[in-house]
This record gives structure tokens, C-alpha cells and sequence, in this order.
């Protein structure tokens, strides 16, 4: 294991959006309203994505780095103001950064990185394209869509599976975090690199190709700490 040589300390706000309003166009130009409010179950799995994600970054470096990890809950509406809106040529994209919440943005300066939770409740990914999260441009802030563990019903439907709240042995609970580090390395090396260059992808990639194993994801959380010790060729 690595040798602890300084107390190094990284605090991350996760922001857990509790409801969001609005209406977007799609790639067609049809409106798609948005009418979300947080469910007790989203709000159990929030807390529970929150506590995982503690102990995997902190054991992720061995020590090396102290993570402190806050999270916030919003009191407020978010409205369809508050979303970035990309057009692609075939899909369009929204996103929601931490500053653009009004009652978040006076906290960011006590932390390194914040990153939000949302839903919108888009099971046609009309608004999401291929997205699972984002980083902003030149930022310390991401957002990353909430994901929920879904099951197949005999009738052939497809819904979210609560079953396993609290189960941290789950293998989809732990891999629903994966993106929350994924976007977390980007907000680091947004502040590094040249601004939308993201390296860590390459990396990634490279390393994916010589990759035998079942578990992609737990795979990458040890490419992103390599990456982010300098240590990945």
C-alpha cells in the first residue's frame, strides 16, 4: 500500500436535487415536461449512494487523501432555467451544475468539488442522449444521473428495483456510484489540464483493451487512481 506522506484533505458536495419543473424540447422540437419530486425511496437511495461513495474514495487511495463528502438536499423548485441545454445532431442534452442552484451556489466555496444528483424521469432518454454524467467545462462541478438498479417484471416491464436499499454488498448499488468518481476525476483534471482535453478517457480506453476481467467498473475505479497519482502509462 502507499506510504501516507501528508495529510491531504478533499472535500466533495453531493447536491440531491429533490424536484425539477420544466419543459424542453426534444431533437424534434416536441415538448417534453418535466415533473419531478424526489420519492422515498430515491431519498433512501441518495443517502445510500452518498455513504458508498465516502468509503470508496476513501479507501481507494489508501489513506494517501482524506475525503470529506457533505451531501445537500434541495428545499427549493428547480426549474428548467437553472439546465444547461446542448443541442447535438441527434439527441439534445441537459444538465444541471451545481451553481446554476441558487440556494447551492453560496456553498461551493468551501469545497474542492461538487456534484449533483438528478432525476428527471425520462425513461425515453429524450433529453439525456447517452449520458450517465457531466463535467463543466473549466469547473470543480459535475452532475450525474440518478441511477436506480432496474429489474424485468414476468409482464415484460421494466422498473426500478428498491429491494436492495441498504444492501452495500449489492453489485448494482456499488456500480451505480461509478460515475459520481468518474465525473469526480474530471473536475480535477479540468483544473489541470486544458479545459475539455479529457486525458482520463484515453486512459481509460487504453486500458480497456488489455482488460480480461468481468468487472469493468470496479477495473476502472483502480485506473482512476492511478490516473490521478500520475502513475497510469
Amino acid at each position: 500500500k502507499f506510504v501516507k506522506i501528508s495529510n491531504i484533505k478533499y472535500k466533495i458536495l453531493l447536491v440531491h436535487v429533490t424536484e425539477v419543473q420544466g419543459t424542453f424540447k426534444d431533437i424534434d422540437g416536441n415538448d417534453v415536461v418535466i415533473d419531478y419530486k424526489m420519492t422515498e425511496e430515491d431519498l433512501a437511495a441518495c443517502r445510500m449512494i452518498t455513504e458508498l461513495l465516502d468509503v470508496c474514495m476513501n479507501e481507494m487511495f489508501d489513506g494517501l487523501v482524506t475525503f470529506e463528502i457533505d451531501e445537500y438536499y434541495t428545499k427549493d423548485i428547480v426549474g428548467e432555467d437553472s439546465f444547461k441545454y446542448t443541442v447535438f445532431e441527434n439527441f439534445v442534452d441537459i444538465a444541471l451544475y451545481p451553481p446554476a442552484i441558487p440556494e447551492v451556489a453560496e456553498k461551493l466555496s468551501d469545497y474542492n468539488t461538487a456534484i449533483t444528483t438528478v432525476s428527471i424521469n425520462d425513461p425515453d432518454r429524450a433529453l439525456r442522449g447517452a449520458t450517465a454524467g457531466v463535467t463543466d467545462v473549466n469547473s470543480k462541478t459535475a452532475m450525474v444521473y440518478l441511477k436506480i438498479p432496474q429489474v424485468i417484471m414476468p409482464n415484460g416491464e421494466t422498473v426500478n428495483d428498491y429491494s436492495l436499499i441498504n444492501d452495500y454488498s449489492d453489485y448494482e448499488w456499488v456500480n451505480a456510484i461509478y460515475p459520481y468518481v468518474h465525473e469526480f476525476v474530471h473536475t480535477v483534471e479540468e483544473r489541470i489540464t486544458m479545459p475539455g482535453r479529457h486525458k482520463y478517457h484515453y486512459i481509460l480506453d487504453d486500458y480497456d483493451k488489455t482488460y480480461t476481467g468481468y468487472d469493468s467498473n470496479l477495473y476502472a475505479y483502480t485506473v482512476s487512481k492511478l490516473y490521478l497519482l500520475n502513475q497510469a502509462e
